[in-house]
């Protein structure tokens, strides 16, 4: 496990202990504070004429956010659409050695306005994260300028954005991957048909 993997895991036990001695108004509180800035600050997903009601915590080598991105893009083949999200990288470093660097890639990628695009490829391309370079994905995915996406992921700003989101996720304690905010509840897993038509109405 990395270094970082262990100092996020290490975060996570200490906010624990932390929130557990914290009263329940002052935790509500912070919750909600939490929430409202994974809103704010997550990279936008799906149908920009809706408000943001979800906010979504992945990881590009979890079998279970892939399945969960498929349920997303199969909604949106239908009449309800895309639900509109706000999305952070979750990568979970220990047992998915190509998790950060796909986020790193995605992060760099949406600097050219091709977030969405490359987001999905990356799901499609699971079994082969790690095996082709990020600049060939990002050409397959529309970045038009891949020699500038290499540079961005050379820069650590873009690995700084994708650990302040796992810090994030540390303080809101969310229990694996994939993990979704709605409603002020952590749904753990991909969002059942009911919870995406609700959220495209």
């Amino acid at each position: 496990m990395s270094a970082r993997s262990i100092a996020f895991y290490s975060a996570l036990v200490a906010a624990s202990f932390g929130i557990a001695m914290a009263p329940a108004v002052t935790r509500s509180i912070h919750q909600r504070a939490l929430i409202r800035r994974a809103l704010a600050t997550g990279l936008a997903l799906g149908d920009s004429a809706h408000h943001p009601q979800a906010v979504e915590f992945a990881d590009y080598e979890c079998p279970a956010c892939r399945a969960a991105d498929s349920a997303l893009v199969a909604a949106q083949s239908r009449a309800h659409g895309l639900p509109a999200l706000r999305f952070h990288f979750l990568p979970l470093e220990g047992i998915h050695p190509f998790a950060f660097e796909a986020a790193v890639a995605a992060v760099c990628a949406a600097q050219q306005g091709r977030f969405e695009s490359i987001h999905h490829l990356l799901f499609q391309q699971q079994p082969e994260l790690g095996h082709q370079s990020w600049g060939a994905l990002a050409m397959a995915a529309g970045v038009p300028d891949t020699v500038q996406l290499t540079r961005c992921m050379d820069d650590t700003a873009a690995a700084d954005r994708v650990i302040a989101d796992e810090r994030l996720a540390a303080d809101l304690h969310l229990p694996g991957t994939p993990s979704f905010l709605v409603d002020g509840r952590v749904i753990l897993g991909p969002l059942p048909d009911s919870v995406i038509r609700r959220l495209t109405r």
